[in-house]
């Protein structure tokens, strides 16, 4: 199973949060997605979002510093959400590699973000350390970036009562009817 990492660092004043334009996979070239990568044997999903954040963004933030939001989990991999909060005082993140670290606005995200997270970093934004993650399945359809989770299953990571239809709306996302492809059967 393939494991994966993404976060969402926000400054102090939660205006801004900070995205990285990708140049890779091919389905995100040119798309704003949150900052992250692989998780290595060994690595725990926090100290690789530490890793990976340091990596690109040039920001050490200590893994007891970032905040689970979510967990999503396909057939064959799994992506650990997180959210930290710049200090005002601290450094602030550039780009280290060949994909841009860019300053967006939290409330007004820009055309070119990966779609689910129009509704990934409002929920983020609103985390307290005392909430449960959400754990969220797919199923039956390619995500993408281009659907919402088709169910939202109670997991060790935490636990909804909220429809597959009520979490993208919960946290502000409006989405769009899609035909999805149905997965190929191995």
């Amino acid at each position: 199973m393939k494991r994966y990492v993404v976060g969402f660092a926000f400054d102090a004043r939660e205006e801004h949060v900070f995205l990285i334009q990708k140049n890779r996979p091919a389905w995100q070239i040119g798309r704003l997605n949150g900052i992250g990568g692989l998780i290595e044997p060994r690595e725990t999903p926090a100290e690789a979002m530490t890793r990976e954040f340091h990596e690109e963004a040039g920001v050490l933030v200590i893994p007891a510093r970032w905040l689970l939001v979510a967990l999503l989990r396909g057939d064959g991999y799994e992506v650990w959400f997180f959210a930290t909060w710049l200090r005002p005082d601290g450094m602030e993140p550039v780009t280290r590699g060949d994909e841009s670290v860019i300053a967006v606005s939290s409330e007004d995200l820009p055309e070119t973000v990966i779609p689910n997270l129009r509704w990934l970093i409002p929920m983020a934004r609103q985390r307290q350390a005392h909430d449960l993650p959400f754990c969220i399945r797919e199923r039956d359809t390619v995500l993408l970036g281009t659907a919402f989770p088709q169910a939202v299953v109670p997991e060790k990571v935490g636990a909804s009562n909220d429809s597959v239809a009520e979490i993208p709306k919960r946290w502000g996302h409006k989405p769009r009817p899609i035909a999805a492809a149905p997965r190929k059967k191995s």
